[in-house]
């Protein structure tokens, strides 16, 4: 491939990385309109975590290559996690003192163009560099929620504008590819996952199981989705299919990376009664519902169906073969046991074997319809790409994200310029969106925040609940290192707070009550 090529290929990865740009753009826009608020780069509420998470590296003293729980009260808490980008990210923050969302944004768009340029290097590999038609559609297509919410609410007669009530949490669960690459995390996981895929179609076998074993280390679904999707295969082929290429010993490696990662989440963390407090809570059945199956997957499954009678022809598309069904069981496990957040298994991995397996009638559709006329063969990509550009549309034009009120930057401020170790301080508080970012902005711990991190946090939840509402102090709360913060109307008397009982010298900011205690 000559340099001119290359730069061009990272060019056009670029360029299909607008619509993320945009939306981040919107998010910062989108604050201007809202006075009193700051828009913090986090165009999600669970991105704040991953940062929260970095920052356990920079406020706890000592070097180590685990973070413990950000989300827990007890400052000795083991540092029993470890991802390799929580690490990274965490050494840049401490090197630069950036703003960690806008940090957070940069990452996300670094990790979002390598995702690209890996995913046009898989599409031409499986489809031919010049079957240029279908890659905007293999990286920006979609479902036909958009499409199938607007003729509903034309037949009803209300707004046209769709809300996308079908797909899974309004669409932030991601069921195709490209939406994916708006969270910075998920930019970097399907980076390795598309890049384990395209090593292995290549038939490099050591790199492929070394992107593997950081993969696995990276994240705990999408490592053991690709543990078992990248086992299963190699076993196939190696057995099944009596393929000499593959080696034994990349097989032994990639079950090594399962047992390992399975060891480590199943055995090794649930020993630390805090994480299995946290692996309980986590324990949700959020569920990949049929009707949201349909409208994701119909038309790439109908162009897949199309095609079955190759589905086994080659080793790379037995691969996308394994691919779509280690994915699509894990998707839907509730069938066989007890459900463990099943849409974390979809993320377009169902979606993506499916078009690559089907993408031979469509690149042949298109170049029928493109010799005819270009106009309508851009017209039909538009089609495939209306969920998503709808989508974008729809969260643009809107504020998204997270966003903090003037009031609470400043009471982050006075938790920021605690004296140090900062994460020997509690914050106790009811204002749960305080008490979460307090973990990102500062080093201070709170009594309860997230509502699955927080080790035990039905208790910690009842014990906020019964000061706030009926003035009860826990009495583990330690006294000379917490600061009570109450969130209520700004033009209440403060003798009404039970604040007032703890210390007649409190600090108001805005809505905020403010008690060191």
């Amino acid at each position: 491939m000559t340099g001119k090529a290359e730069l061009r290929r990272w060019a056009l990865a670029g360029a299909f990385l607008l619509p993320v740009v945009a939306l981040y753009t919107a998010h910062y826009w989108n604050s201007l309109r809202m006075p009193g608020w700051v828009a913090t780069g986090f165009i999600h509420n669970d991105m704040p975590l991953y940062v929260a998470n970095a920052r356990e590296y920079l406020d706890r003293p000592g070097l180590a290559l685990g973070y413990s729980n950000a989300y827990s009260i007890d400052p000795a808490n083991p540092r029993i996690y470890f991802q390799p980008q929580t690490l990274l990210f965490a050494a840049v923050w401490g090197a630069t003192g950036a703003d960690p969302g806008l940090l957070f944004l940069l990452w996300g768009l670094l990790a979002g163009l390598l995702c690209v340029r890996v995913a046009i290097a898989l599409y031409e590999d499986l489809c031919g560099p010049e079957a240029r038609w279908g890659l905007p559609v293999f990286l920006w297509g979609g479902g036909v929620f958009a499409l199938a919410e607007v003729a509903e609410r034309w037949w009803s007669g209300t707004s046209l504008i769709p809300e996308f009530r079908r797909d899974p949490s309004a669409g932030w669960w991601f069921l195709n590819l490209g939406r994916n690459l708006v969270f910075p995390t998920e930019a970097y996981y399907h980076f390795l996952s598309l890049g384990c895929i395209l090593l292995l179609v290549r038939r490099r076998w050591a790199a492929a199981v070394a992107v593997l074993f950081l993969l696995s280390i990276s994240h705990p679904f999408t490592g053991v989705q690709f543990g078992l999707i990248t086992l299963a295969w190699l076993i196939l082929e190696r057995y099944g299919c009596r393929n000499a290429d593959v080696p034994a010993g990349s097989l032994v490696g990639a079950g090594a990376c399962l047992v390992l990662h399975l060891s480590y989440y199943l055995i090794f963390l649930p020993q630390f009664p805090e994480h299995a407090s946290v692996m309980q809570q986590f324990q949700a059945p959020w569920l990949l519902r049929a009707d949201a199956m349909w409208l994701a997957y119909t038309p790439v499954a109908l162009l897949a169906a199309w095609q079955w009678r190759r589905w086994f022809d080659t080793p790379a598309r037995r691969l996308l073969v394994v691919w779509l069904v280690v994915s699509f069981g894990l998707a839907n496990h509730e069938w066989f046991i007890e459900p463990h957040q099943p849409t974390h298994f979809t993320r377009g991995y169902i979606w993506m074997p499916l078009f690559l397996l089907g993408a031979p009638t469509l690149i042949a559709i298109f170049q029928r319809i493109a010799t005819r006329s270009r106009a309508l063969a851009v017209a039909l990509v538009l089609v495939w790409v209306s969920d998503n550009l709808v989508w974008f549309w729809v969260n643009s034009r809107q504020p998204t994200g997270v966003y903090v009120r003037a009031d609470a930057l400043a009471v982050l401020k006075i938790l920021q310029q605690l004296p140090q170790p900062q994460n020997d301080w509690i914050l106790f508080t009811n204002d749960s969106y305080l008490a979460f970012l307090s973990a990102t902005y500062s080093g201070v711990r709170s009594w309860y925040s997230h509502y699955a991190n927080t080790p035990y946090a039905h208790e910690r939840y009842q014990e906020r609940q019964a000061f706030f509402q009926h003035g009860r102090r826990p009495a583990i709360l330690p006294r000379g290192r917490t600061v009570i913060v109450e969130a209520g109307p700004e033009d209440r008397p403060p003798a009404a707070s039970p604040l007032a009982r703890i210390s007649p010298q409190m600090q108001q900011t805005g809505q905020y009550l403010i008690v060191f205690y």
